[in-house]
């Protein structure tokens, strides 16, 4: 027989609970995910599901490794309310690859910190403002999942991990002006979609870099103008054709006014009448998505995202250390 959320009564208000008790910061909900994950990767849906502080650790930095390395998501009010785990990930130096690697020192020296320290602002707290019990906490550190809350969570992880995304997203929402921030809150790094396929057109639209305009680049990549970390899509009008140089250096940066400007026109050029061309169209369409629609909008939208990005902790006003070559030059106003 199937189970039913009427059978589970004390359950349901446990993680109810987990969803609307007060919370200076995401960490109950990283927590919560931590459990529902561990209890759909087990075998079974039986007994006790234990979690090593180490193994619940390596959860936590996961979770945050992106949205807090890669989206600059804040996640508290303030700086000081912030898991520790966060703080330590903001830490860490610049240069280190973005990409989620478990395996790399600095990744592993907060795995331990958090399991060392880390767990002193949550694991004796997590059950404040929640009406019972979701786990139990062991001697060594563990916690554990006993036989009817695993029971449940196994039922309705599904359920459960949508409505913990949800609640997760809202509160970053608050302390954010960020797009898309649910998707973002559940990234794990695996679902970014390429755009290589757009170098082709692009080249035969300009064979140049966009920022430094080296002609004809030989290996040429497909840069997101308002970098992809904060827009976290892949819209066409964002789109433009980078040398390796300049698409290394740039990384997460909004490039400077000239830049912004040249998009502008390049765009408008390209739509200003019926669009040809499959590019052109995405082009097109992707204009109309904005804040502010359309090619009139563009400039107007542009300028408020970029703002955002500044507010979130995006570097600004980039442009490529080499010489723009004679003969090009950017205009400063908008058309």
């Amino acid at each position: 027989m199937q189970a039913s959320p009427t059978d589970y009564a004390e359950e349901v208000r446990a993680w109810a609970s987990v969803l609307r008790s007060s919370k200076t910061s995401t960490l109950k909900f990283a927590v919560a995910r931590a459990i529902l994950d561990e209890v759909r990767d087990v075998a079974t849906a039986q007994g006790e599901v234990h979690i090593s502080r180490n193994r619940l650790s390596h959860r936590l930095v996961s979770y945050y490794w992106y949205q807090v390395r890669l989206f600059r998501l804040k996640q508290a009010a303030a700086e000081i309310q912030e898991p520790n785990v966060v703080r330590k990930l903001r830490d860490l130096d610049e240069g280190s690859d973005g990409k989620w690697h478990p395996s790399r020192p600095y990744i592993q020296e907060v795995v331990n910190f958090v399991a060392e320290v880390g767990f002193r602002e949550v694991i004796p707290r997590f059950h404040s403002g929640i009406e019972g019990t979701i786990f139990e906490a062991r001697a060594d550190g563990a916690i554990a999942i006993l036989g009817r809350p695993h029971a449940f969570v196994a039922a309705f992880e599904p359920l459960l991990t949508r409505s913990v995304m949800a609640g997760w997203a809202e509160q970053v929402e608050q302390y954010n002006l960020t797009p898309r921030v649910l998707a973002k809150v559940s990234f794990d790094g695996r679902r970014r979609t390429s755009v290589s396929k757009w170098a082709k057109p692009l080249r035969k639209l300009d064979d140049a870099c966009f920022y430094c305009r080296t002609a004809k680049p030989e290996h040429a990549q497909v840069d997101h103008v308002v970098p992809w970390s904060f827009l976290f899509d892949d819209a066409a009008w964002n789109l433009v054709l980078a040398c390796d140089g300049c698409n290394n250096s740039k990384r997460d940066s909004v490039p400077g006014a000239r830049f912004l400007t040249a998009l502008c026109e390049r765009n408008r050029d390209l739509t200003a009448q019926r669009p040809a061309g499959d590019f052109a169209a995405r082009v097109y369409f992707s204009m109309t998505q904005l804040p502010l629609g359309g090619t009139d909008g563009l400039r107007q939208s542009l300028d408020m995202l970029c703002e955002q990005a500044y507010l979130q902790g995006f570097p600004g006003d980039w442009s490529p250390s080499q010489r723009t070559p004679a003969g090009f030059a950017y205009r400063e106003n908008p058309a």
